[in-house]
């Protein structure tokens, strides 16, 4: 992997395996997205995402994944409430419009009949 990371997220699509944004072994969080390529097991630098996220929960969704909560450094720092879907054309990141019901990092999710839930986070 390209970026050393912690308390990243991932998912699949496709023939990829995407590791999205965490932190780095400093306080810095991160907005950055490897990517990689099971076919040819070469990494590339995916779409970064809206603002940096850790501690996200990730669920696959389809042909995709999500990312729901987490904690950023930006908005002065906190847990959040967006979820957030990879693009399949993997050029960026969708933010969906839906929100938890209160913001939630150090969060799991999993898929239930096409609906997300997540359990209680901070």
């Amino acid at each position: 992997m390209p970026t050393a990371r912690m308390e990243f997220s991932c998912g699949v699509v496709g023939d990829r395996y995407v590791i999205a944004a965490g932190g780095d072994n400093t306080t810095h969080v991160l907005d950055s997205v490897d990517v990689l390529d099971t076919e040819t097991m070469e990494w590339s630098a995916g779409p970064s995402l809206p603002w940096p996220i850790s501690f996200a929960a990730s669920v696959q969704y389809d042909e995709t994944f999500a990312l729901i909560g987490g904690y950023s450094d930006a908005f002065n720092g906190g847990s959040l409430d967006d979820v957030l879907l990879f693009n399949t054309d993997i050029t960026s990141w969708i933010f969906t419009g839906e929100t938890l019901t209160r913001p939630k990092a150090y969060v799991t999710a999993f898929p239930v009949a096409k609906e997300t839930f997540s359990n209680v986070g901070k």
